[in-house]
């Protein structure tokens, strides 16, 4: 007996077990609502397949909190808008107001 040949026996048996499991008809084919039900029936089959999407999530955040939180230079962290007070901030508005102060007089 070889090799090959008893490979091909055993594949022959697992797929015989998989219709006598699956094929609920009995109708020699293994059709999508009998595989559906297959998978309910067995949800170990599918776990290869199942991407843990909290899990997923969690990890990407946590990379992103670290990066955040431990920048390998000195630059001051950046939120956007959302931010801290940007200290020059009056300065920036009275510019716009077209108010500049100098030696404390108002020149608009």
């Amino acid at each position: 007996v070889s090799t090959q040949s008893t490979w091909a026996t055993q594949f022959d048996r697992m797929l015989d077990r998989q219709f006598e499991t699956t094929d609920f008809d009995g109708n020699g084919e293994i059709e999508y609502k009998e595989y559906v039900q297959y998978c309910k029936d067995n949800p170990r089959i599918l776990v290869p397949y199942t991407i843990d999407v909290e899990e997923l999530l969690s990890q990407q955040f946590e990379r992103r909190k670290r990066t955040r939180l431990a920048p390998s230079e000195d630059i001051p962290l950046s939120h956007g808008i959302n931010g801290p007070p940007d200290p020059n901030l009056h300065k920036k508005k009275d510019l716009l107001r077209g108010v500049v102060k100098k030696s404390g007089k108002s020149l608009s």
